[in-house]
């Protein structure tokens, strides 16, 4: 069962800015794969915010890129929750990228189950993080 609190997904939640994306790929950002996405995150000045991305490499169709995308804000809205109190309990926030890296339509329930585990991922590394601080 889901919480529901604060399970809103606004514009402001999401990277536009071509710096902060580059920014993110090119050094000092941590990742994790969990098939069939890959998480890229990087600590952020403004308030946590995703980008989302479909290679159209493997998916010529906009619709099925567009479809998958759609899933994956879905999962990242319904499960957000942890890490954002997390990270407002910590003061912090991060720009994270979902890459999805797999070339077969997915179900929700394995984008949610993916994304439920990268989060986790991040979470514990915050928690590392601030023991090694400590």
């Amino acid at each position: 069962m889901h919480i529901m609190a604060n399970t809103t997904f606004k514009r402001s939640e999401r990277i536009k800015s071509k710096r902060i994306i580059d920014s993110m790929f090119c050094s000092k950002s941590s990742s994790h794969a969990v098939y069939p996405l890959r998480v890229v995150y990087k600590e952020y000045e403004n308030p946590t915010a995703i980008l989302v991305s479909v290679a159209k490499k493997r998916f010529k169709r906009a619709v099925h890129r567009n479809r998958i995308k759609r899933l994956i804000r879905e999962a990242y809205r319904l499960n957000k929750g942890p890490l954002l109190s997390l990270l407002e309990n910590r003061n912090k926030s991060l720009a994270v990228a979902f890459i999805f890296i797999s070339e077969k339509m997915p179900t929700f329930e394995k984008v949610e189950s993916s994304i439920n585990k990268m989060l986790t991922l991040i979470i514990e590394d915050m928690n590392k993080e601030d023991k090694k601080d400590a």
